[in-house]
């Protein structure tokens, strides 16, 4: 796995701009591989179950990738998770 030596500035300078995801953590760029068919199939029906399991609870949100998440416990770390569930309103920085 290539991990490139970077800033946080660096991190975003180029994480908008490139047609694939990139992770940052540990002052390290770590691009990550495309997903294959039974990945996003997998992805999709993740997705589709954690709808089904918390339609009735208004306040959870789920979403699928391409959202950077800043993780507090891994600080300077910012990730792109295939699913994420949110509890509460997302902080937007």
């Amino acid at each position: 796995m290539a991990r490139i030596s970077a800033s946080e500035k660096d991190y975003f300078s180029v994480a908008y701009k490139i047609p694939f995801k990139v992770e940052y953590h540990d002052s390290e760029i770590t691009p990550m591989g495309l997903a294959s068919y039974w990945h996003k199939l997998l992805v999709t029906n993740i997705i589709i179950l954690l709808n089904k399991i918390f339609n009735e609870n208004l306040e959870i949100i789920i979403l699928g990738s391409n959202s950077f998440v800043q993780i507090p416990k891994f600080e300077g770390g910012y990730y792109m998770p295939d699913v994420l569930i949110l509890n509460n309103e997302p902080i937007f920085n």
